[in-house]
């Protein structure tokens, strides 16, 4: 088909075109999205995001497809897959602009990745780092990640075009001073040193909040202080030439949760910001004072982003989905919000675009003449040539079909394809000498036709079969069937089809354009296959299974007893009893039925029986009945796992479990064995005592006792009776506790008692003087190695000292008025000597002798018994109640003579006389006397 050939001319100073497709497709939030392909927002739910605030997404500029997005830490592409090595990127959930995807100058399909810090949290992480992506795979790659450029940023983030239309910039803030920093990016890459725009002052916070730069690149605005108790909205002006920011103007003021949102219109007319509702100012008087008067409240409910979109709107969250404006580039409240222009789950925020590519149209000088490009009509999926007509000194022609794929043919001429209806651009970027611009050709694509040729049928019987195919006519198509000799007419678009065997019938639909859609219909003959593959099935009673019917479009099972879905393939089903299930399948309209038997078995009914509690060391013969086959588990303890009657021998309490089988049905029962510890009895030692002596016997650790033999025993069912046998005689005792019994034995060795005398004696030498200390002498015997004995002594005549002996320790227990408990322990029992020493005193009634006695002498050998004895103490006479002076020296002494007490001091003056007896006791004084330097005689009575 001939089509018209219209021509564009283009005027010397022609309109340069930004594509806005990268901005096609938008995902954000909880997994919600936004496509602009129609022109008009429509919500997509197939995204993988989950973010509450800062996200980018790309799409190819000049087809509007979906490339990859990202909230900062992950990348998805555009099958909604993560990316190749797109994980752990240095963004955040919750940081304002956490990211911004910018061009590879002079790398069609590469990326670069800012990601902006999320300083919500404490991880203490606040550099601006870039990844670079690869698009040349589909599914696209990560091929450098999480490079730094600086420390210390904010939450802002944004971009815009350099002046040569092919280079950018992209600009941040510090997180705590006035600084800008603008990195450009050039056709080499990244530049790494910023220029910086320092204002020598800090703000409160310039953490959190919207970084916008107009579609125009000359204006800046963002709000300081998001978050904290006040807040500002400031406005500056941007070189896109140099990159400096400068001419800052403080607009508003607002509460704590103000200017987290702002955006520029299309037209870098008006902005906006959300301060305790959406505010609009104009912008078109530069002047701080008019911008401020110029705030009108458009919205009071507003407190998220504010992005523009491919339809030249704006857009921003609410609870309920995204609000609009309209007409954002119109003053006041004619600029139309609209609440609920997409019904979509939002939170904070939206993606982050360089909104230079939804600016207006500029006009751009240029030098010479551009040529122009052909108007050129066709249809979906055709092939058109594209052609740029003569120009002059062109030196580089490179073409962009924003919607079609372009097939390069020569040097002005293209193949292209489109596959939407509608108007479309071929923009084609020239180069001479003098110029670099663009031209704008137009391609106007046509709808494919409607081509209907009916649903596919499927016919039950195998018959000829005439039934009509096709649809209702549409003027000016003509139509084609083929095969042609099996329809009763192939032009029209209703024929009646006349058929034996499975057919596919295809039609061809040409419109007034000579665009061509075909459609097939295909009629099958069908086959009716068994629905199931099985007789029968087993199960257990109690059981599920799961029955299958195949081959089918639709199913219905009966009887409908037990079963869980009865029109599914695959019900489960649950009889109590032998049950014959029918299935009835539908196939293209065509049905047939069939059948499966469930044969249930009864489950075998256990009985268990056994000894349940033990003592430890104990066996218990376990019996099970009621199965074919047993297993029998936990094997511990347990002679044989696979019989009905196995040994159980715990070592302590064990559930022992048992299943059953009798045809392939299990049950299932367990018998608890209760293990006893056996009391740990501890007895006394083996003893020796004397005849007719008795023992005392112990035992504990039981609740319980019984003494065996009972001979000679006071009581033989406690725990500590006492034994007097006659012979030697070996006890035991049985403990128990809890039915548990342990026993002990004691053996109760009986001796015959041996006299051992033990002798006191006092020296034949020795004659006791008053005042004087001297030895009573205890002699033991061989055979004694330990001596317990109590001395006892006239307390008028004696006083206890000390005692010692040579081979001997001599330990002194007790002493008192009269008597003294003294023992030792001799030496290999050697025998030993020991010395009671006591101080003689006067005796009160002048007698010469007192007695000494020994008693209650105890010794370690049971069967020696001592025997104890006296001695007899004689005084010496000569002295025993002479008078001696206790003191004497040149100045003072005292000489008895006789009768006669003489005594001398070497002073005169006062002087007294005492007398005292051996038991300290004063028996005579005198007083005031007067001795001159001689002797002085007394007389005493």
């Amino acid at each position: 088909m001939l089509f018209a050939l219209y021509t564009i001319l283009f005027v010397m100073f022609s309109v340069s075109l930004y594509s806005q497709r990268e901005a096609e497709n938008w995902y954000f939030d909880n997994r919600s999205g936004i496509s602009f392909a129609t022109g008009s927002p429509i919500a997509l739910r197939d995204g993988k995001i989950n973010t509450l605030e800062g996200c980018a997404a790309i799409s190819n500029k000049y087809t509007g497809e979906l490339l990859f997005y990202t909230d900062g830490v992950t990348i998805w592409n555009k099958y909604h897959e993560v990316m190749p090595n797109g994980t752990d990127l240095k963004g955040g959930n919750s940081s304002t602009q956490s990211a911004l995807i910018v061009p590879y100058p002079d790398k069609r399909n590469e990326y670069f990745l800012f990601t902006a810090p999320d300083l919500t949290g404490n991880s203490g992480f606040t550099e601006l780092c870039y990844s670079i992506v690869s698009m040349n795979d589909p599914q696209g790659n990560v091929i450098q990640k999480n490079i730094s450029l600086r420390d210390s940023i904010g939450e802002k983030l944004c971009g815009t075009i350099y002046c040569d239309d092919n280079e950018f910039w992209v600009l941040t803030h510090h997180n705590k001073r006035a600084i800008f920093y603008a990195y450009h990016i050039g056709r080499k890459g990244i530049d790494t040193v910023p220029v910086i725009s320092d204002f020598g002052d800090t703000y409160n916070s310039a953490i959190a909040g919207y970084l916008k730069i107009s579609p125009q690149g000359n204006k800046i605005a963002t709000g300081m202080g998001v978050l904290m108790q006040t807040s500002a909205l400031y406005l500056f002006d941007f070189d896109r030439r140099t990159g400096k920011v400068d001419n800052r103007k403080k607009i508003d003021e607002g509460i704590a949760t103000s200017f987290y949102g702002v955006s520029f219109s299309p037209d870098g007319s008006k902005l906006y910001a959300i301060n305790n509702g959406l505010i609009q100012y104009d912008l078109s008087v530069d002047d701080e004072s008019s911008i401020k008067n110029s705030r009108s409240l458009i919205a009071k409910e507003s407190y998220g982003a504010l992005q523009i979109a491919p339809d030249k709107k704006i857009y921003t969250p609410l609870a309920q989905g995204l609000a609009v404006i309209e007409n954002p580039n119109v003053k006041g409240s004619l600029c139309n919000y609209k609440e609920n222009a997409v019904n979509i789950v939002t939170r904070a925020g939206l993606p982050n675009f360089m909104d230079y590519i939804f600016r207006m149209r500029e006009k751009i000088s240029c030098i010479g003449s551009l040529g122009t490009i052909d108007t050129v009509y066709g249809c979906i999926g055709q092939t058109l040539s594209i052609i740029h007509s003569r120009s002059e000194n062109i030196k580089k022609r490179e073409w962009k079909c924003e919607t079609g794929t372009i097939i390069p043919l020569n040097d002005t001429t293209i193949l292209c394809t489109f596959l939407q209806a509608g108007k479309h651009n071929i923009v084609l970027e020239i180069s001479s000498e003098e110029i670099t611009d663009t031209i704008i050709g137009t391609v106007i694509i046509h709808n494919t036709p409607k081509a209907y040729a009916g649903k596919d049928t499927v016919l039950c019987e195998l018959k000829t079969h005439i039934i009509p195919i096709g649809g209702t006519v549409t003027e000016g198509y003509t139509y084609s069937w083929i095969p042609a000799d099996k329809v009763d007419n192939a032009t029209i678009s209703n024929p009646k089809a006349i058929l034996q065997n499975n057919t596919t019938f295809v039609l061809t639909v040409t419109d007034a354009f000579g665009c061509i859609a075909r459609d097939t219909i295909t009629i099958s003959l069908q086959e009716l296959p068994e629905l199931t593959d099985k007789d029968s099935m087993i199960i257990c009673e109690g059981e599920t299974i799961q029955l299958l019917a195949k081959g089918a479009d639709a199913y219905a099972w009966y009887p409908e007893t037990r079963l869980n879905n009865s029109s599914i393939p695959n019900p489960m089903a649950s009889p109590e009893k032998t049950t014959m299930y029918y299935v009835r399948g539908v196939i293209g309209g065509c049905s047939i039925t069939d059948s499966i038997l469930i044969i249930v078995h009864k489950k075998p009914i256990l009985t268990l029986t056994g000894n349940t509690t033990l003592c430890e060391g104990e066996s218990s013969l376990l019996t099970a009945s009621g199965a074919d086959t047993y297993e029998w588990y936990p094997e511990a303890g347990l002679d044989n796992t696979t019989i009905p009657n196995p040994k159980a021998t715990p070592k302590e309490t064990t559930m022992y479990f048992i299943k059953g089988t009798r045809n392939n049905c299990e049950s299932k029962d367990s018998i608890l064995i209760t293990v006893l510890d056996k009391p740990a009895i501890r007895v006394s030692d083996d003893t020796t005592i004397c005849e007719s002596t008795s023992a005392y016997l112990l035992a504990e650790g039981a609740d319980t006792y019984e003494w065996s033999p009972v001979a000679g025993l006071n009581n033989p069912n406690i725990p500590n009776p006492i034994a007097t046998p006659e012979i030697t005689t070996e006890y035991t005792v049985k403990g128990t506790t809890s039915n548990c019994s342990v026993a002990k034995t004691i053996t109760v060795k009986v001796e015959q008692p041996t006299p051992t005398p033990i002798i006191i004696d006092v020296p034949d030498s020795l004659r006791f003087t008053a005042g004087t200390v001297s030895p009573v002498m205890v002699k033991i015997p061989e055979g004694i190695d330990t001596i317990t004995l109590t001395i006892y002594y006239d307390d008028c005549c004696l006083s206890y000292e000390q005692s010692r002996a040579e081979n001997s320790q001599v330990f002194v227990h007790n002493k008192g008025k009269g008597f003294v408990t003294v023992s030792a322990i001799v030496e290999n029992a050697s025998g030993d000597v020991v010395y009671i020493r006591f101080l003689t005193l006067l005796p009160p009634d002048g007698r010469l002798k007192e007695k000494i006695s020994i008693k209650n002498i105890k010794v370690s050998s049971p069967c020696i018994a001592p025997l104890g004895t006296e001695a007899e103490i004689n005084y010496n006479p000569t002295c025993a109640w002479d008078i001696r002076g206790v003191h004497g020296s040149e100045k003072f002494d005292i000489v008895i003579s006789g009768e006669k007490t003489m005594f001398w001091t070497g002073i005169g003056g006062k002087t007294r006389i005492s007398i005292y007896d051996m038991t300290g006791q004063e028996v005579w004084k005198a007083e005031n006397i007067y001795p001159s330097s001689s002797e002085i005689e007394i007389i005493l009575p």
